[in-house]
């Protein structure tokens, strides 16, 4: 039976911590041990820690000051005794059989190392259409193939929904305290080294979504930020993978395109030319028009545009004119 150790990192959370305990309390899966981490908190939610650590023997709380969710989740980890490492955010709840599902989920599959699960979304801001969309987008990838396939894009999955073994932090470090997106870049670092993720086909957890949500507030998660993330894993991922005699051409000729295309390059990736469906001056780069992809020398084709709907249109684009996703051709917009 494995053991679990569940790690939520608190601040400013008085109003909902109450209720993302209890939800971990309430898990029918029970080996399990809550590790609370008071990252600088100055009102109750102290108090209510506390209170639950006097209520239930298998709940801890220790603080760490350095500010920051990564130094937090390092800290819990570090106490850590069980087989497994959960995450849970103070905003959250995890429905009851969550656990159970996901043990269920590694027990059932040895090769996965990371099972995660479907969310429901819940918000109280009035413009949330493009979160729902992103949360949506996740839900739909629940094979280890596709989180792999789509992990350029964006996130594949969220974060306080992940279940994964301990020894992934030991094998491959803990989480990145620099100014970046810690959750995407350990799954990337993860994925380089060929560990599988998977989801539990089903929603075990309300993400809930609000002003506060560090993915909507803090510079760390800031567009940027992420493609800092991207581009640097990519990169590297380029010149392992592909055929150093392609060349390399961009689907997209955006200012934004471009943007990703120059830091991409500052990663020492060579991009010799540039395609989309309407042209427009790039400097520096030859223009090939979407019919002549396939003529001429081999290409590596990575799609930038991160317009809705656009990245599928291509891909079924590319694999009808007999390109593989991984080989010819990868979605990172």
């Amino acid at each position: 039976m494995f053991g679990i150790t569940v790690v939520l990192p608190f601040y400013q959370a008085a109003d909902t911590l109450d209720r993302a305990i209890k939800s971990i309390v309430n898990q029918t899966y029970q080996y399990w041990e809550l590790i609370l981490v008071n990252n600088n908190s100055e009102d109750k939610g102290v108090a209510i820690a506390e209170n639950w650590c006097r209520l239930e023997s298998r709940i801890k709380l220790i603080h760490e000051t350095k500010q920051g969710i990564a130094h937090a989740l390092n800290k819990g980890i570090h106490f850590a005794t069980g087989d497994l490492i959960a995450r849970m955010d103070a905003d959250d709840v995890a429905l009851p059989q969550r656990f159970e599902k996901q043990v269920r989920l590694l027990e059932l599959y040895p090769e996965i190392e990371v099972a995660s699960c479907l969310c429901s979304y819940k918000s109280s801001l009035p413009r949330s259409d493009g979160y729902r969309f992103f949360v949506d987008w996740q839900n739909a990838i629940v094979a280890p193939e596709a989180h792999y396939i789509n992990r350029f894009i964006e996130s594949p999955l969220a974060h306080p929904t992940v279940l994964f073994y301990k020894n992934l932090i030991e094998r491959f470090g803990g989480y990145s305290t620099d100014a970046i997106p810690e959750d995407y870049e350990l799954w990337l670092r993860w994925m380089e080294q060929g560990v599988k993720f998977a989801k539990v086909p089903e929603p075990l957890l309300v993400w809930e979504d609000s002003t506060g949500r560090l993915s909507r507030s803090h510079v760390n998660y800031s567009s940027e930020a992420f493609l800092k993330v991207k581009c640097a894993y990519l990169s590297r991922w380029i010149k392992q993978h592909v055929d150093p005699s392609a060349k390399v051409v961009v689907c997209g000729t955006s200012k934004e395109c471009q943007q990703r295309m120059a830091i991409l390059e500052q990663f020492g990736v060579g991009i010799d030319a540039v395609t989309d469906v309407r042209k427009r001056n790039t400097p520096g780069k030859k223009f090939i028009e979407p019919q002549q992809l396939f003529e001429g020398d081999k290409k590596f084709l990575i799609n930038f545009i991160n317009k809705r709907g656009v990245g599928d249109a291509i891909r079924t684009f590319l694999n009808e004119n007999g390109c593989r996703e991984g080989v010819d051709f990868i979605l990172a917009g």
